[in-house]
């Protein structure tokens, strides 16, 4: 389910797990911060929010990594949007196709506003990277600058 803090925005690209509405959806289980602070209590099942999604994305994409260290941030933008599932968040509303039609992953959904194209897959995504070819570099047009003076 959509988050209680998620703001609805086009630039999302993907989403992973982190917690959703309070005493509904389940949160993240990790290590605490500071074993020493509660000797008897290392591990919380309460780690919510963006501080919990972030570094799973950062993981799943330092895995790609790890499986080909020639991707570029452009490459993994790509293998972000090609293997990211929609199929678990299906029953949010919102999926719509995008401008050039993309679907991704058998999924009949598309883009979300809430979830980008889905959930980052990592298998799908290191399986992908090992077999990457790179993308070719980013091509930059720019028309020339016309300077006029102006007197207002």
């Amino acid at each position: 389910h959509k988050p209680w803090y998620l703001e609805e925005c086009s630039s999302t690209l993907a989403s992973t797990y982190s917690s959703g509405t309070p005493g509904h959806d389940r949160s993240v289980a990790t290590v605490d911060m500071d074993g020493r602070l509660r000797p008897d209590y290392i591990c919380t099942v309460e780690h919510t929010g963006t501080s919990a999604s972030a570094p799973l994305a950062a993981g799943i994409a330092a895995l790609a990594l790890e499986a080909n260290p020639e991707i570029t941030w452009r490459d993994m933008q790509y293998l972000v949007v090609l293997t990211s599932r929609a199929g678990p968040l299906e029953k949010e509303d919102g999926w719509a196709l995008n401008g050039v039609k993309r679907k991704g992953e058998s999924r009949a959904f598309g883009l979300s506003h809430k979830f980008g194209y889905g959930l980052m897959d990592a298998g799908a995504m290191v399986s992908l990277a090992e077999q990457w070819t790179n993308i070719p570099p980013q091509h930059i047009c720019k028309s020339q600058e016309i300077t006029e003076e102006r007197s207002d």
